[in-house]
């Protein structure tokens, strides 16, 4: 089972996928369809709520997350998803604490 413990990084399309391939290949077009429609609604609704999830955690604005997880990810990757947000962080803690004077407001 230790394909399972990608299943957070990689997503639920490593399951849902091949199980939706596989039962439209057995007739079972009803259970594959299912199947899809299930990806799809959790699939929309993980990128939905992650991001607000992320920002009630770590205390910052919701769109913030969103964006800095994106970003993060297109420059480095999955190293990035956690970096992204770190950096974010650091520069809210650094502003408030009187370290920087930059204008650009993320809350």
């Amino acid at each position: 089972m230790m394909v399972m413990e990608f299943v957070p990084v990689v997503g639920t399309g490593l399951v849902f996928i091949p199980w939706f391939i596989y039962q439209l290949l057995l007739g079972h077009t009803a259970m594959g369809v299912g199947l899809l429609i299930l990806f799809l609604v959790l699939t929309i609704f993980r990128r939905i709520v992650e991001p607000k999830v992320l920002s009630d955690a770590v205390g910052i604005n919701a769109l913030a997350a969103l964006i800095s997880l994106y970003v993060g990810f297109e420059l480095m990757g999955i190293t990035g998803l956690f970096l992204g947000p770190l950096v974010v962080i650091i520069y809210q803690a650094m502003r408030k604490a009187g370290l920087l004077k930059l204008n650009i407001k993320l809350d």
